[in-house]
């Protein structure tokens, strides 16, 4: 986790990929996102159609990320249905989102 003072910690987890570039690491080091991931975790839009191709980390960022950073940001119960082709995809993605947890800082885990 990087070290902010409070002004800048507010201003940091404002978005939704700031609060995880803030405060969630990844296999132990702190999480940093490219630019079209942080654009897919940031989106607010009900429904998204993206032109990607493989192994760019969507379903990393764009799916697991971006539901864990709703569902800890959100003042509303938040319920992210995220469909994957077959059940090892779709527990990566649950083995994603129990690590972005897990490596929070314990004050900021809630549930």
């Amino acid at each position: 986790m990087v070290n902010y003072n409070l002004e800048e910690l507010l201003t940091k987890v404002s978005t939704q990929a700031g609060f995880c570039e803030s405060l969630v690491s990844y296999e132990g080091q702190p999480l940093r996102l490219e630019d079209y991931q942080r654009t897919a975790v940031n989106d607010f839009n009900k429904f998204a159609i993206w032109a990607k191709s493989r192994r760019v980390g969507w379903s990393f960022a764009g799916a697991s990320l971006k539901a864990f950073a709703r569902a800890m940001l959100w003042r509303k119960p938040y319920k992210a249905i995220i469909i994957s082709k077959d059940i090892r995809e779709a527990n990566d993605k649950i083995e994603y989102i129990r690590g972005f947890w897990n490596s929070l800082p314990e004050e900021w885990q809630r549930g």
